[in-house]
């Protein structure tokens, strides 16, 4: 019956001739499953709600090919696993983080630009154990559980790739807004510039934008605002932190008489699905997207079966897409 107590290890390991590993293994399924829960001090009992584990994600209402991504990935693994899914949208002048009062989630999934200030509060709306997971950030949020791609490691595959191709003077293009997560990028652009490549330049060019502001064309304005000698002077290869912005970077550039690779090349540290319909086709890293939804309900699941760990978290790896956009300097 909903809400009875379940029999000892003891007694379940004598009367089914089980091992206590058997037992234990079969008590952490049924609890990820949502249908027994522990009670510090007092033993197993039925749980009293239905079994179908309830996961509410929470995102912006604006297009975005990434989140949409995120969300088709988070369905698959909810379908999976026979768990519900309800996706809350939020607009653009809406504050906080807004979740439905009738909806009571097992797991709250939400994306890292809503809980810069909110996070606390969502917390104290849904106290522990209750899993939190943010998405798109480590160390945003302290002591939060996460799923983010691994940027260190795309910038330094993107620098790696630049700098075998003859480049020593690279510049950072950063066209997003100032999050946590972003200028972080920036410090590890200047860190492995330096310290890993030994970079003569690695300049940053700061585009200043502003939450919900146009990633393309700000890119574009940041680069026809520099002279064409001043560009060349800067820098030989740009990497630029959206996909929109690299194009509108390559657009930019050869509006100023630029050969794109021949005299700048550019690189994204990601990519949209019609990236090969472009001239150049841009460099890009790929990232699964898809596979993070996974990832978040893994973490979850973790919380769930009682990890005490003060955060849990994994990192998206990313694959080198080697396009036209990026190539070895012609000779002077």
């Amino acid at each position: 019956m909903p809400g009875s107590k379940l029999p000892s290890v003891r007694w379940l390991m004598r009367h089914f001739a089980v091992s206590l590993q058997t037992v234990s293994a079969a008590i952490e399924r049924l609890a990820l499953e949502g249908l027994i829960v522990r009670k510090q001090g007092s033993g197993l009992y039925v749980s009293p709600r239905p079994s179908r584990r309830a996961v509410v994600f929470v995102r912006t209402n604006h297009p975005s090919a990434n989140f949409d991504l995120i969300e088709t990935g988070l369905r698959h693994a909810c379908r999976m696993r026979q768990w519900a899914l309800q996706v809350c949208r939020k607009e653009k002048d809406e504050d906080g983080i807004w979740i439905p009062s009738h909806l009571k989630p097992d797991v709250i999934i939400v994306m890292s630009d809503l809980v810069m200030s909110d996070l606390g509060a969502l917390r104290r709306l849904y106290p522990e154990p209750l899993p939190i997971v943010v998405v798109g950030t480590s160390g945003t949020a302290p002591e939060t559980d996460f799923v983010t791609t691994d940027d260190a490691r795309g910038i330094e595959m993107l620098l790696e790739h630049l700098v075998g191709l003859g480049h020593r003077r690279i510049a950072f293009l950063n066209n997003e807004p100032p999050f946590p997560e972003v200028l972080e990028r920036i410090r590890t652009f200047q860190t492995l510039s330096r310290e890993r490549f030994g970079l003569e330049q690695a300049a940053v060019i700061d585009c200043h934008l502003a939450p919900w502001g146009d990633v393309a064309v700000t890119a574009y304005d940041a680069i026809q605002k520099h002279p064409r000698a001043k560009l060349r002077e800067l820098c030989s290869a740009i990497i630029v932190c959206s996909f929109p912005g690299a194009v509108a970077a390559i657009r930019a550039l050869q509006d100023h008489g630029l050969n794109v690779p021949g005299e700048m090349s550019v690189a994204s540290l990601n990519e949209e699905k019609y990236a090969e319909f472009f001239k150049p086709r841009p460099t890009t890293l790929w990232w699964n997207l898809e596979s993070v939804g996974e990832e978040c309900l893994r973490v979850a699941e973790n919380r769930l079966s009682g990890a005490v760990a003060r955060c849990l978290g994994t990192r998206v790896q990313p694959i080198l897409h080697d396009r036209e956009s990026s190539g070895r300097l012609m000779k002077a």
